[in-house]
């Protein structure tokens, strides 16, 4: 889970208006309701838990089949056997399970509901936009457990996730949220012409970023320090741009010190293909 860390001014000014809302979220919120970004509202509802277990199934319309692919997989990294059934009737939730569905009339373009009874969870959402952030929460919502991802020989990425089990079902508490988000664009940058990072890496990179429902995943492949993407038609890009003799330790000061490794490293069209 990303992390943000807030620091009070060395001279003590008096927060903001928008600050005060964050400090005061923040104190108000219930561990047992830590999502990031924080939605727009969160109801508890009646004392209880939906429990996933062999039994759950997820229901979902046509419009959402990708989605509804996306949380099997996930819930299929889990020690449970959830099943996928695709149900076009999501007028009666009559059904234990997990309803994935579309509603045209709702105004936000990225928003949701999710609302987890302890009979089934649905997420509603105008388009599949807001089908996918709304299992983002979801997948938030669930218990606690340190993850720590291999991502390379090189890198190595650990997370905190809202994933895990109890015993042999995985739980989430019962509630209701209505969230949409404040801002069209909401990226994160990852530069690689200074350090490069394995594909590996930027596959969970990219989930990371999902799960917090940044919309935009910005590749910064070139800059000074290194060139890191293959063009067949010009091979001395990365022949020269993408190496370098030593890597300096500390700071970049004079005199350098360097490391005594060379250093290269470039991700070739394959590479970029599967990224993309």
């Amino acid at each position: 889970m990303l992390l943000f860390v807030l620091a009070s001014c060395a001279n003590k000014e008096e927060p903001n208006e928008g600050m005060k809302r964050v400090l005061a979220d923040l104190s108000n919120s219930d561990k047992n309701f830590a999502v990031i970004p924080l939605p727009d509202s969160i109801v508890k509802m009646e004392k209880g838990k939906f429990q996933m277990n062999s039994k759950t199934k997820i229901y979902t319309a046509v419009e959402t089949i990708s989605e509804a692919y996306y949380l099997l997989s996930f819930l299929k990294g889990q020690p449970n056997n959830i099943r996928y059934r695709l149900d076009e009737d999501m007028d009666h939730l009559n059904k234990y399970g997990i309803y994935l569905m579309i509603d045209r009339k709702m105004k936000e373009e990225e928003g949701y509901s999710l609302k987890i009874t302890k009979d089934y969870i649905k997420i509603v959402a105008k388009n599949e936009k807001g089908v996918f952030y709304g299992i983002q929460t979801l997948r938030q919502l669930m218990p606690d457990i340190a993850e720590e991802e291999n991502a390379g020989s090189e890198n190595k990425l650990i997370i905190y996730v809202k994933r895990g089990i109890i015993g042999n079902n995985m739980t989430v508490p019962t509630c209701e949220i209505y969230d949409s988000p404040k801002f069209l664009f909401r990226g994160m940058k990852l530069d690689v012409s200074r350090h490069f990072f394995s594909i590996d890496f930027i596959k969970k990179y990219i989930d990371v970023l999902a799960m917090h429902k940044m919309n935009y995943f910005i590749w910064h492949l070139s800059d000074d320090q290194g060139w890191r993407i293959e063009i067949k038609s010009y091979p001395e890009l990365t022949a020269i741009g993408a190496r370098r003799a030593e890597t300096i330790e500390g700071k970049n000061f004079n005199p350098f010190k360097g490391d005594g490794k060379e250093y290269f490293h470039f991700y070739t069209q394959e590479d970029i293909r599967e990224i993309v």
